[in-house]
Order: structure tokens, then C-alpha cells, then sequence
């Protein structure tokens, strides 16, 4: 499996929705980069939560309940052709 489908697959099984504060790598504060955005997914801010549908806008609204300053999410945008992409 390509490192971009099983980045989006992260994604899925976290309920489709990440802080895009959490979606970085490296763990002290001067080394600290941004992870590419997996395929199917996008990279949305909080005011755009509307035009999500079913469990990712739950999951994203859920956040954005918890995490009130959040600013970004990482959101899985057509999981039916991430599911595919997965079988294959």
C-alpha cells in the first residue's frame, strides 16, 4: 500500500477528521514540519465545516467542540473512492 493511501486511512479510522495541528511530524518545537495531505482528503478551515456530509462532519464538529481555538482540519473528502483505491 502507497504511504499516501494509508496516510488517508489514518485518517478514516480516526473518523475522518484531524486537527491540522496534529497532521505534522517531528516532536520539538524548531523541527517540526507539516505531513502531505493524503489523497482524498483536504485541508479546510472551521468556518467550512458546513459543506461536510455524515461521519466526518460529526467527527469534525466533535473536534472543533473540544479543540474551540482549532483553525484547520484534515478532512477525508470521498471516502467510496478511498475504499476502492484501498481493495485495489
Amino acid at each position: 500500500m502507497k504511504k499516501t493511501l494509508s496516510n488517508a486511512l489514518e485518517i478514516k479510522e480516526q473518523g475522518g477528521a484531524v486537527l491540522a495541528s496534529e497532521w505534522i511530524t517531528g516532536s520539538y518545537a524548531r523541527y517540526i514540519s507539516k505531513r502531505p495531505i493524503p489523497v482524498h482528503c483536504k485541508e479546510i478551515t472551521v468556518d467550512k465545516i458546513d459543506t461536510l456530509k455524515g461521519e466526518t462532519r460529526r467527527t469534525a464538529l466533535r473536534l472543533i467542540k473540544r479543540h474551540h481555538r482549532a483553525k484547520k482540519l484534515i478532512v477525508l473528502i470521498d471516502r467510496r473512492k478511498l475504499n476502492a483505491d484501498i481493495q485495489e
